[in-house]
């Protein structure tokens, strides 16, 4: 079995072959038991790391296959060699780039691990998925995770243990929550748990280092000004890609995890807020605002219109903000805000009226249109009066 494995993820990267190979791998899971293929799928994972994306997808497709197809007993008796197979994924994932070769590249990989993950976590028993989160959240967290992975695990492959020692910052991070991605909406809100053990990590990673200020003569915050704006967030280091998808898949994961009832703490849920606001004024975080207010728009809705009071009024001070794109940010984000609130937030528009009329006299167009509209919403909700008489 082993030897057969080999050569068919060795072949699989040609084009002639891996039709076949996939015909060949289809009638293997399903005439061998989970005994008898796990181990040598297993035995076979640093042929698959030389091989490089298309074999290891192809092995994922295989995992995922004995899964569905062999009884859950047969998946709970041999959770090691999964636990090592998913490991080995999430190190490759985070080595490989986005453009391998043969069109299973690094996305490929982590959806077809995720995939694998999702169908693998209705199948084991809650110490069972523990186990192999805590594992994989100190692999992606080393530097702050609590849980320690054992150092003689004799389960996973040696390449992967190599990679669970190195330094990998967000790309280590990015594989993790990712990959966990589809195990966090097929389990729903027996996620919970686990959201609330990553949330301190989502937070930290999703925090920018603090930025240089920019001068004061740069600020433009009425129109009668002559000077130039210039956005503190131009003074910033520019984001690498890798860190931009990091903050979209945190933004993700905070959207879904607030979907479902967690226990989350005042200093938390503030250092969540401020942190999602930074990220918001970071000019190469346009590409992704979106899933940021989506995050944003689910705290808002689980936490409800009391326990908003922090929040709105942190998005109100930053419309005074002398970086523009923090006050469009604010404005941007008020309105999500109010529109998740809906007639719930009438009791915040007191405190936001003054901030937002003084955003129509701001010296920047786009930040005077966002505020006008933000003010037209408000009155909407108010039944239509005037909300600067």
């Amino acid at each position: 079995v082993r030897a057969t494995l080999r050569l068919g993820v060795l072949g699989c990267s040609a084009p002639l072959l891996s039709e076949r190979v996939t015909k060949l791998f289809d009638a293997i899971v399903t005439a061998l038991p989970a005994r008898q293929l796990l181990p040598a799928m297993v035995e076979i994972l640093g042929t698959v790391g030389q091989a490089g994306a298309p074999s290891l997808a192809q092995l994922l497709h295989l995992l995922k296959a004995s899964l569905r197809l062999r009884p859950e007993a047969e998946a709970r008796a041999h959770v090691a060699h999964i636990f090592s197979i998913l490991l080995f994924a999430l190190a490759f994932r985070w080595r490989a780039t986005p453009h391998d070769v043969g069109g299973a590249g690094a996305t490929a990989i982590e959806a077809l691990a995720s995939s694998a993950l999702a169908t693998l976590a209705v199948r084991l028993n809650e110490d069972s998925f523990s186990d192999l989160y805590a594992r994989a959240l100190s692999w992606a967290c080393p530097a702050t995770t609590t849980t320690a992975v054992a150092k003689d695990d004799d389960d996973a492959d040696a390449a992967t243990r190599s990679a669970r020692s190195g330094s990998g910052g967000a790309a280590r991070a990015l594989a993790f929550f990712r990959i966990f991605s589809g195990a966090q909406v097929t389990l729903r809100s027996f996620f919970s748990q686990y959201f609330v053990l990553a949330l301190p990590h989502a937070i930290s990673l999703l925090t920018p280092a603090p930025a240089p200020l920019a001068s004061a003569a740069g600020k433009k915050r009425k129109l009668s000004a002559s000077t130039s704006v210039k956005s503190a967030a131009s003074t910033e280091k520019p984001l690498a890609s890798t860190e931009v998808a990091l903050c979209r898949a945190i933004g993700r994961f905070v959207e879904v995890g607030f979907l479902h009832s967690v226990e989350v703490s005042a200093a938390q849920l503030r250092g969540l807020e401020a942190a999602l606001l930074r990220r918001l004024s970071q000019p190469a975080c346009a590409p992704i605002e979106e899933q940021l207010l989506d995050a944003l728009a689910a705290i808002v809705a689980a936490i409800g219109e009391e326990a908003c009071k922090p929040l709105h009024y942190m998005l109100c001070m930053a419309t005074r903000s002398d970086d523009v794109v923090e006050r469009r940010a604010a404005v941007r984000a008020l309105k999500r805000l109010y529109s998740t609130l809906r007639d719930a937030a009438l009791m915040h528009m007191p405190e936001a009226v003054p901030f937002i009329s003084e955003l129509l006299e701001d010296g920047e167009a786009d930040v005077r249109s966002e505020a006008v509209g933000l003010m037209r919403e408000l009155e909407a909700l108010n039944g239509g009066d005037s909300l600067l008489e």
